[in-house]
């Protein structure tokens, strides 16, 4: 991909998770002064951090996107935080719970942003010699050179796995909610057709984020693939997959 395009789609995703991480933050202070909450003080204080942290991402994403020469410095300071939050959380989880793996950060959900920041932080290493004045410039996330035909089409393949799960569980919500139930009664429904680590609030959406932007992600790679056929399944992975991060989202506001 053309250095130009990691970094609309790096500033892009930074702005995202930045603006879900302050409407998050925002809603669990909220529950947490209106006596909504159960969880201890120093959560509280971890939540008040997490929303820093989140518009410490907008702010990073916005001058990525605006290419300062500083714009690259900011970034690497956004993902260097949000990693150092995830290991101060697990400093204070592990202190009060007495484990040392606590079950609140290692479990497939709470180890999702420290993967998510990883990864972005290989993306950011990977451009730093072309950013911002060679955007033309051809850059490949895990080889040196173009991906052959048959990485293309797994790349296809995996698109299509990544928005099938998330479009399937729309689709079952929305059967039931259509099934004249109340919203209560149809909620409970749907948590009886998932697994139990899937049925704490936004875990279905966090999920289905996941999986919409590596839908987005494999799509685009697939594109280059030359065949109107294959061009044409990939457009429609990738616009499936913009669907379903514009709907979760919007469901977490």
């Amino acid at each position: 991909m053309k250095t130009s395009n990691w970094i609309l789609w790096l500033g892009i995703v930074t702005i995202v998770l930045g603006v879900n991480g302050i409407s998050n933050g925002f809603f669990a202070m909220l529950m947490f002064n209106t006596g909504g909450s159960t969880e201890p003080s120093f959560v509280c204080i971890l939540n008040t951090a997490a929303i820093f942290r989140s518009a410490f991402f907008v702010l990073a994403g916005v001058f990525f996107l605006l290419k300062r020469a500083i714009s690259w410095k900011i970034m690497l300071a956004a993902l260097l935080f949000s990693l150092f939050y995830f290991l101060a959380s697990w400093l204070v989880f592990a202190l009060k719970s007495g484990e040392f793996f606590p079950i609140n950060l290692f479990n497939i959900f709470g180890l999702l942003g420290p993967a998510i920041d990883l990864l972005l932080l290989l993306i950011l290493f990977r451009i730093q010699p072309y950013y911002p004045d060679q955007p033309q410039q051809q850059v490949w996330l895990f080889s040196t050179g173009a991906p052959t035909e048959s990485t293309l089409k797994w790349a296809t393949a995996a698109g299509i796995l990544c928005v099938l799960i998330p479009a399937s569980l729309f689709v079952i919500w929305v059967s039931i909610s259509n099934s004249g139930l109340s919203h209560e009664e149809s909620s409970a429904l749907f948590d009886r057709w998932l697994p139990a680590f899937l049925r704490p609030r936004f875990r279905v959406n966090y999920l289905s984020l996941a999986l919409a932007l590596g839908g987005v992600v494999f799509s685009i790679l697939g594109l280059k693939l030359n065949t109107v056929a294959w061009r044409l399944l990939n457009m429609t992975v990738l616009v499936a997959s913009i669907l379903l991060l514009s709907i979760n989202l919007f469901s977490m506001m």
